[in-house]
């Protein structure tokens, strides 16, 4: 996985541009040694072999299919990506195993695995051997700077993932058995996905960059395979029969240039040697075989030789300009639409990338030749030229245009997850702002694209639902839920927004059919229960709320829910030893608290349930509506006494709350204390909002309407914020 030690291999045009003599001399292929006779490269005898092997890998693959559609349930996918579930999720299973013994073997025995046993270099030297048949021969494309992009997928893949993990304090999971599962394909593409990955990082990669261009340029378990090599002792090696003939370049289709290797280093020290036997096989001298030794790690030339420089398609500030490319189009095209993985667009990327700088070209040499047709020529484009210059600018297009629809996708989405986290604890005005943009990012990605996105449309809902538009959510939610009837996601969001606009019937069907898709689902069998009791259909929600409880329904607020759902249904009795049960295990939960003091108070038992629910407000002063509810239940239970020094006391905290102040007003009626209230208000300096504030209250208790709004006038002026009393 490195640009190779030295020029392209033989013959062959490639996907790149002619320029000047004196630059085409600098970029010359190095003609390869021959002996004197001419003798061509006899062909090797070992690819039957190796045939063999890849055929049976995919027989292999074929029949762990099968068993998986026969039996319902097979071995986990043996696929090295697999290693991100263990590495997240702690599952070790047969990917994550085959991969550790890959590794081990290559670093003791070399790079097997990739020539012998990888699909994808199968792949690509199918799609080598097709191109031949058409009269096109690949030809190595050599960079120093795209060999990395391997490396840096490796690492996305996975090591940034554990850096986000210990960043955000998550403990790592402890391993599980994995090795067998249920659905094998959860964590591949669609059918379609994988044809299009197969033909990109097949013909699209070899064609433009070369036999086992994928592996060199896109590759990321590739790039742990190309570093163990280095450590490894097993390495193809030479004897002094070598003439230096350059057969086994000829022959070898991982791009090393085989004889000057040997020659310098007496084995082959290139990493991207994938082992295949080929270069072995093919020597008229038998000179070399695989065997056991110095590992080429550290290795030097031999004291009679010279170390090659390396040589590249292009130099340095080209490849610079390139590399940016293929960034760019990498995030152009990695989830594009959330259908195309992360292989998908690295190779897209790199080939996309790669396309567009060569037709650039176009643009400032003189001439320009491109697979064997002369696009440019001194100066002048030619017929094909043209097109090409005119499929240039269209992909140049298309990919800004991807780079546009990703960012607002992306903006959208990260806006979408602030909005999901304030939600649940935040007052409205903090996140509709969020919102309302992330709403503008997906609708501009979802007007100016050609077709339905599922995920788009289901996200443009459940926003316009939380920003109190049901009617359009539905518009959205509806259209979503046609291309993913198997989600119970879509479902209940569908019934969400049916409820939000009154039409419950519609709401219970949505419900059923989300429960009918995951019927494990805990929120699903709750919101089900919410619906009939809409309504009224009592029984009919107990039954299954009780169902979710037995799944697992243990959050306070659904059990405090439940209990007023058995109080609603005249089962008093089970509704107080409900919420005693959810007091007890949660005695710091304040809505739980303030709900079983409302329900004692229903039940009569009026003053425990103003202890459970003053209790509350000391775990949580901030319960909307609370204190106000505490001051009119005290005072509808007699308890004017209390509910009045309750108010005196949440007054001088928050004097400007209108509804406590309405409720002390009228416990300060109550107990006999308004006169005497009003008088000492009364004296009060002018300067005092609070206390002239609280005395308009006490005013509009007295039955002086005139009065109060005359204050309130003057209090007005200092502060435009304050509730009509």
């Amino acid at each position: 996985m490195t640009a190779r030690s030295a020029g392209a291999s033989a013959s062959g045009d490639r996907m790149a541009p002619q320029v000047g003599k004196r630059s085409e001399r600098k970029r010359q292929l190095v003609p390869l040694p021959v002996r004197p006779s001419g003798q061509k490269p006899r062909e090797s005898r070992r690819w039957r072999w190796r045939l063999l092997v890849l055929i049976g890998v995919h027989v292999a693959i074929a029949l762990h299919i099968w068993h998986w559609y026969a039996k319902g349930r097979t071995l986990s996918p043996v696929e090295p990506s697999e290693s991100m579930q263990t590495l997240e999720f702690g599952y070790v299973n047969a990917g994550f195993i085959l991969f550790c013994f890959a590794i081990l073997a290559t670093l003791i025995l070399g790079r097997f695995f990739c020539g012998w046993a990888c699909h994808i270099v199968a792949l690509q030297d199918v799609c080598g051997w097709v191109l031949r048949k058409l009269g096109l021969r690949p030809k190595p494309f050599r960079s120093r700077l795209l060999v990395w992009v391997p490396v840096v997928t490796a690492l996305y893949m996975f090591v940034w993932p554990q850096v986000v993990r210990i960043t955000e304090g998550r403990p790592f999971p402890r391993l599980a058995n994995h090795l067998m599962t249920d659905d094998l394909w959860a964590t591949f593409p669609t059918v379609g996905v994988g044809l299009l990955t197969f033909f990109v990082c097949g013909f699209l990669i070899v064609m433009l960059l070369g036999n086992k261009g994928f592996c060199t340029y896109g590759c990321p378990y590739g790039a742990f395979f190309y570093h163990a090599d280095r450590f490894a002792v097993g390495k193809i090696r030479v004897t002094d029969a070598c003439q230096g003939c350059g057969h086994c370049t000829a022959t070898c289709t991982s791009n090393v240039r085989v004889h000057e290797e040997v020659r310098k280093y007496g084995m082959v020290v290139d990493a991207g040697c994938m082992k295949c036997m080929d270069c072995v096989d093919v020597c008229p001298n038998g000179a070399l075989y695989w065997g056991i030794g110095k590992p080429s790690l550290g290795s030097k030339a031999r004291a009679d030789r010279v170390r090659p420089r390396p040589k590249y398609d292009f130099t340095l500030q080209e490849e610079l300009v390139l590399g940016l490319l293929v960034i760019a189009c990498f995030y152009a095209f990695y989830r594009l639409y959330d259908a195309v993985p992360l292989l998908l667009a690295v190779g897209l990327a790199v080939t996309t990338a790669y396309v567009i700088f060569v037709l650039a070209g176009l643009i400032y040499r003189r001439n320009v030749r491109i697979l064997r047709v002369q696009a440019k020529r001194n100066g002048r484009l030619t017929g094909p030229g043209a097109f090409a210059a005119a499929f240039g600018v269209g992909l140049a297009w298309l990919v800004g245009y991807f780079v546009a629809l990703q960012w607002h996708v992306k903006e959208g989405l990260y806006m979408l997850s602030q909005v999901q986290s304030l939600r649940a604890s935040a007052p409205p005005e903090e996140w509709e702002p969020a919102a309302r943009e992330a709403l503008d990012h997906l609708r501009w990605a979802s007007e100016r694209t050609p077709f339905i996105v599922a995920d788009w449309e289901f996200n443009i809902g459940s926003l316009l639902l939380a920003l109190g538009k049901p009617g359009e959510a539905l518009e959205h939610l509806y259209t979503a839920q046609k291309f993913t009837a198997d989600r119970a996601d879509s479902y209940l969001a569908i019934g969400d927004a049916e409820l939000a606009s009154m039409s419950a019937e519609k709401a219970e069907a949505a419900y059923r059919q989300a429960v009918r898709l995951a019927p494990t689902s805990v929120g699903a069998r709750i919101k089900l229960s919410g619906a009939l009791a809409t309504q009224n259909k009592l029984d009919e929600a107990i039954r299954e709320f009780r169902e979710a409880i037995r799944l697992g329904a243990h959050d306070p607020n659904d059990r405090s829910n439940f209990a007023f759902l058995l109080l609603r249904a005249g089962q008093r009795d089970e509704a107080i030893d409900v919420m005693r049960t959810v007091v007890k295990d949660a005695p710091n939960d304040a809505r739980a608290r303030f709900n079983f003091g409302m329900m004692l108070m229903d039940a009569g038992r009026s003053d425990e349930g103003l202890d459970e629910i003053e209790a509350g407000l000391s775990l949580d002063p901030a319960l909307p509506g609370g204190r106000a509810a505490f001051l009119l239940r005290a005072l509808d239970a007699g308890r004017a006494e209390r509910a009045f020094l309750a108010g005196e006391r949440w007054r001088e905290e928050r004097p400007f709350d209108h509804e406590i102040l309405h409720a002390w007003a009228t416990a300060a009626k109550v107990t006999g204390r308004l006169d005497r209230l009003c008088q000492e208000l009364a004296r009060r300096p002018a300067a005092d909002t609070a206390s002239w504030y609280a005395l308009a209250f006490l005013y509009v208790e007295r039955g002086e309407r005139a009065a109060a709004d005359s204050i309130y006038s003057v209090l007005l002026k200092r502060n435009p914020n304050l509730t009509r009393p």
